[in-house]
């Protein structure tokens, strides 16, 4: 699980990535859901909040990620009701360099 003390000493121990993520307006948790988002094609908002955030949160940060361009959200083939978030290759770029 990458935790928010694992993302400060791993992805932030540079500053090159914090420099970047504040650039755009981003704040270290926006940086957490798009590495997350890196390691995996699809999350569903509920494993995302099970593993890292409340609701209310990961809502507000998926919204100003997809307002961005840094994520997109699509509905489930098979369950219309169920979400998908993904990292758009705007987010690659902007977490990989």
């Amino acid at each position: 699980m990458l935790t928010f003390s694992r993302f400060l000493a791993y992805y932030v121990g540079d500053m090159k990535i914090l420099n970047t993520l504040l650039h755009n307006g981003l704040t270290v948790r926006d940086g957490i859901v798009l590495i997350k988002l890196c390691s995996s094609d699809t999350f569903t908002p509920s494993l995302l909040v099970d593993e890292y955030f409340q609701k209310a949160n990961i809502t507000r940060i998926v919204n100003k990620l997809r307002d961005k361009g840094f994520v997109a959200k699509e509905s489930d083939l098979v369950d219309k009701r169920r979400l998908h978030i993904l990292i758009t290759h705007a987010g690659r770029k902007l977490i990989n360099g």
